[in-house]
């Protein structure tokens, strides 16, 4: 199955894709954040999801005074 989407290319290291919440909705995604994956349940075809690697990179602490 194919989804069209419009991309952007940007300078930045840490993420492969960033898809909107508009787009993610009007193509039935869910995303499991624990899981790291987005499942797509479009009516009418098969379900299909993609999943990401799960890394044990220590999270990033932004502070501020």
């Amino acid at each position: 199955m194919k989804l069209l989407v419009n991309l952007v290319v940007m300078n930045m290291h840490d993420f492969d894709v960033i898809l909107g919440m508009d787009w993610l909705a009007s193509h039935h995604a869910l995303v499991d954040f624990h899981d790291k994956m987005v499942k797509f349940q479009i009516p009418g075809t098969p379900e299909f999801s993609f999943r990401g690697t799960k890394t044990n990179t220590p999270p990033r602490v932004i502070s501020a005074l």
